[in-house]
């Protein structure tokens, strides 16, 4: 993902307020290349360092970070 979007995005005022799924249904549409990737539910996020679900709201001043899948 970071490949395809950059390392790190700034987000629109008009995200604050609005669940994670949102979040990447509106990042999706943005950069269909990395659709598939964004709504996977192997893609994990973690907001201000911890793991959330898609329905967490996101705050102004959170930190979100898209994990990939980790195997080992």
């Amino acid at each position: 993902l970071g490949d395809l979007l950059g390392r790190e995005l700034a987000l629109a005022d008009e995200f604050h307020g609005r669940s994670l799924a949102e979040l990447r249904q509106s990042l999706a549409e943005a950069h269909p290349s990395a659709a598939a990737d964004l709504l996977s539910a192997r893609v994990r996020a973690c907001v201000n360092d911890a793991l959330v679900n898609d329905s967490h709201v996101v705050s102004v001043g959170d930190q979100i970070a898209l994990l990939p899948p980790v195997s080992g």
